[in-house]
């Protein structure tokens, strides 16, 4: 399950989730899961509770969003020391790492140029 702002919903879309789904991986994410007339922080909880991986794209936008900080809280305590590769941290824009992201020491993917070779 990406979370993500919305500021990177179109690479989000046109970039990230034809490469997931070309590997093979089942995508879970909110324009096409939620419902009109239910509780955004509640289907948000309900399908990353379903989620086997929580993938964070981390841009300054994402951090300084609240629910996207409330997934993120969500996510690592799922596996607060990033043991079981629950958690996939990936910086999509310059920005410092979270400290709870540091503080883990996960290898993160970063995609500030998803273009290079």
């Amino acid at each position: 399950m990406p979370v993500y702002a919305h500021a990177q919903g179109d690479w989000v879309f046109e970039r990230l989730l034809p490469a997931l789904r070309g590997g093979g991986a089942q995508v879970i994410v909110d324009r096409e899961r939620f419902a009109a007339g239910r509780a955004v922080v509640g289907q948000m909880d309900e399908w990353q509770d379903a989620a086997a991986k929580t993938l964070l794209v981390l841009t300054p936008e994402y951090l300084a969003s609240a629910c996207c900080q409330h997934e993120m809280r969500r996510a690592i305590a799922r596996d607060p020391d990033f043991r079981d590769g629950r958690v996939i941290p990936l910086r999509r824009v310059a920005c410092p790492l979270p400290p709870e992201i540091v503080a883990g020491g996960p290898l993160h993917i970063d995609l500030t140029d998803d273009g290079a070779s």
